[in-house]
């Protein structure tokens, strides 16, 4: 596996804002942060992210760190691949309007999968050639790849 292109739902990216235990989510953005992963964001999905991580119920989390959110955006906003692609791309409803989003930018993006922890989004397994799974999945699958 070269290089994969994936797309990080906000669940994912918020629970490894708020943890500070290790995760398979962690060892996807170590991997992002070696060069291995490449990720995919569009304007919405990063937007998304944007305003998920200042909530309130957010930020009163034990775990939530100021700094280190701000470091992770920047890093983020600077080091994923900008796909311009629009919710209104993907024409079929997923049962979560609001996973459209992802899913216009896997199709868009060609992105090899997406990682999330969102039940509605898991249960489509798949949108075009992306396939949607959890973070160990893919990381099971990376690591197998990688031997």
């Amino acid at each position: 596996m070269n290089n994969p292109l994936l797309i990080l739902d906000t669940s994912v990216i918020i629970a490894h804002l708020v943890s500070r235990r290790n995760s398979y989510t962690r060892d996807v953005i170590t991997e992002a942060s070696k060069g291995h992963i490449v990720f995919a964001v569009s304007y919405q999905t990063y937007e998304e992210l944007r305003n998920t991580i200042t909530l309130k119920n957010i930020k009163k989390l034990p775990e939530y760190n100021e700094r280190r959110v701000g470091q992770f955006m920047v890093w983020y906003k600077y080091n994923a691949k900008l796909i311009f692609a629009k919710k209104t791309d993907f024409e079929k409803e997923s049962r979560d309007p609001n996973d459209n989003m992802f899913l216009a930018l896997a199709l868009k993006s060609k992105a090899n999968y997406i990682i999330t922890l969102d039940k509605d989004l898991l249960e489509l397994t798949s949108v075009g050639k992306t396939k949607i799974v959890t973070p160990r999945e893919f990381m099971k699958v990376f690591k197998t790849s990688k031997a």
